[in-house]
């Protein structure tokens, strides 16, 4: 049994190692190609995730400029609020004014009649 057994256990280990060798390089292969992809996803994602980004940006931009652009025009409606109020005021003002100067003509004009009146009275008197 001597040097044909050794060399047939040899020949046997030896196709086991090869068997193994050939196992790691097809797993070896496997795991390149999901590295691979895992890679690519990783690209893919890291892309995703920066064209996310870039759009909420763009968002938080857009959101601030409406921002500006209502806080813009609630102070021109305050500024208009308050302008309309000054005109209201002024106008009320005139009113009074107009309601004073319309019974000072009255007044004037009562005045003007009874004073007319009298002349006519006095012109009949004389004649």
């Amino acid at each position: 049994m001597g040097m044909h057994a050794a060399n047939g256990l040899l020949s046997h280990g030896l196709c086991e190692s090869n068997s193994v060798i050939s196992d790691l390089k097809e797993h070896n292969c496997r795991t390149r190609e999901e590295l691979e992809m895992c890679i690519t996803l990783k690209g893919k994602l890291l892309a995703d995730i920066q064209s996310g980004f870039d759009r909420i940006s763009r968002k938080e931009v857009e959101a601030g400029e409406i921002t500006i652009k209502l806080n813009t025009f609630a102070k021109k409606l305050s500024d208009l609020q308050l302008q309309e109020e000054m005109m209201l005021k002024r106008s009320n003002e005139m009113g009074s004014q107009l309601a004073m100067l319309m019974r000072e003509l009255d007044l004037s004009n009562t005045d003007l009649v009874v004073s007319l009146l009298d002349q006519e009275k006095t012109n009949q008197i004389e004649i």
